[in-house]
């Protein structure tokens, strides 16, 4: 039998050569148009369908969370942390609507900002129906900047007032925590007149 020549060795394999550099082209061009799909896919705007449902949720969710928190602040009793901390704080031995849950949180935050919690539940509560009506599914760095300065202006002055007269509404300080540290650390330094005319700075370049 006749031995197969070194040029028809040779040939096979360039023949090999060339279908596996195929096939490995032809790979290469299945994966770059997976990709080129997945990015197209990508960079389709999203549908405004699912926006606004979205938006209706995060928009019913808010105001679910801005009404409980109304509810246990509106309906707070200081007895029921009373009868909290002395093992009372069954459902039914406290007056809070929210139950002993709604108890802590109202305490919590009129502990942390006094009757500024009312104002800013207020805030979330309205934050709540622009996101259900499509208007603000995040709010601007300049409306939470407002948000805030208006807030802590306010509590500076609510604390003037409120330590001038001797009020404590509903068992705690009226300005909370925040609005007394900020009104005291300011009137520290330019006594009582200069800490007013602070907080009404900050409350009229918020607004």
């Amino acid at each position: 039998m006749a031995k197969p020549s070194k040029r028809s060795s040779s040939n096979r394999r360039r023949a090999t050569s060339a279908a596996s550099a195929v096939s490995a082209v032809s790979a290469v061009s299945r994966v770059s148009s997976a990709a080129l799909s997945a990015l197209s896919s990508v960079s389709e705007p999203p549908d405004p369908k699912s926006l606004e449902r979205r938006s209706e949720m995060f928009g019913v969710a808010i105001i679910g969370a801005a009404l409980l928190f109304g509810t246990a602040l509106v309906t707070f009793d200081i007895a029921d942390m009373e009868a909290i901390h002395a093992g009372r704080g069954a459902s039914d031995d406290v007056v809070n609507l929210i139950g002993p849950v709604g108890a802590r949180i109202a305490d919590l935050l009129l502990q942390l900002v006094g009757v500024g919690a009312f104002a800013l539940d207020g805030l979330l509560f309205l934050l709540g129906v622009r996101t259900l009506t499509g208007r603000d599914l995040v709010p601007s760095v300049r409306t939470v900047a407002g948000g805030i300065g208006a807030t802590l202006g306010s509590l500076v002055l609510v604390h003037l007032v409120a330590h001038a007269a001797a009020l404590r509404p509903l068992g705690h300080d009226a300005a909370g925590f925040v609005g007394s540290a900020i009104a005291e650390f300011t009137r520290a330094f330019v006594s009582t007149l200069g800490t007013t005319l602070v907080g009404l700075t900050l409350l009229v370049m918020s607004v």
